[in-house]
């Protein structure tokens, strides 16, 4: 996060909070999760005009029992949005981050934040390399 804190001349306060990791997991998880992460803030810094951006990342064992199986990424802003993006927006931003998501079987989902903002939530389906057939 300090590169994309320094890139942005202090204008954003980018914070990274993770819960588990990537390492165990099939090919392309770990790819796309850096990806959609990247085209989140690039979208945050283009058009948010937020003074601070959060991602968390949670896999694996820190969630409920139930969820091991899945990751949740959640990017959130203290941006100007109002209102939430069309589903078919313009760009690649958003419509490209659903369009990897689905590809993996997995769900985004759009909130405003409160007071303010944008969240986007995703939730993929995984299995540990140990498990995942080669």
């Amino acid at each position: 996060m300090a590169g994309w804190n320094a890139g942005c001349g202090g204008k954003i306060h980018y914070s990274l909070d993770m819960h588990g990791g990537l390492d165990r997991l099939p090919e392309p998880i770990p790819v796309t999760v850096f990806r959609i992460v990247q085209e989140g803030l690039t979208n945050i810094a283009k058009h948010s005009a937020a003074t601070h951006a959060k991602i968390t990342l949670t896999t694996g064992s820190f969630l409920a029992a139930g969820d091991a199986n899945r990751i949740i990424l959640r990017i959130e802003d203290n941006g100007i949005a109002d209102n939430l993006p069309f589903k078919h927006s313009s760009g690649i931003g958003l419509p490209g981050i659903q369009e990897r998501v689905i590809a993996l079987g997995g769900r985004v989902i759009l909130a405003l934040g409160k007071p303010s903002g944008l969240i986007v939530e995703v939730e993929l389906p995984v299995q540990p390399v140990s498990e995942a057939k080669g």
